[in-house]
């Protein structure tokens, strides 16, 4: 939902919420100066993790402008916890997609639950 969302992002220095704070503007800019692809991993909970599996193709399709490489993950034990990789290629543009109502719904569709967790390398 739009407004609401919590992500967080976990660099090697910083640790500052994602989505809508302005204060991640700072952790994305170290990303960006950095002028090189940036390994990505987004970990959350999902409501049906079979249903989730289901949109790997879609979750490629749709990051295919800002990442390459994408994979996904789910909880060897049965958890409702996925993950998935990227190596993210156009930071700033995956920033603001992240912020639309387009990729609300799609995670809503997809059945994300809030909070995600990104890890960069």
């Amino acid at each position: 939902m739009p407004g609401t969302s919590q992500a967080y992002l976990v660099a090697p220095t910083q640790i500052g919420r994602v989505a809508e704070v302005p204060a991640l503007e700072n952790n994305w800019k170290r990303f960006i100066e950095r002028n090189v692809m940036s390994k990505f991993i987004a970990i959350h909970a999902v409501t049906d993790v079979a249903h989730w599996k289901s949109f790997d193709t879609e979750r490629t399709t749709i990051f295919a402008p800002f990442a390459t490489d994408l994979a996904s993950y789910t909880d060897p034990n049965g958890g409702k916890t996925v993950a998935v990789s990227a190596d993210i290629h156009d930071v700033p543009a995956l920033q603001a997609y992240m912020q639309t109502p387009e990729a609300a719904a799609f995670m809503e569709k997809h059945g994300v639950i809030q909070p995600v967790t990104f890890l960069a390398a």
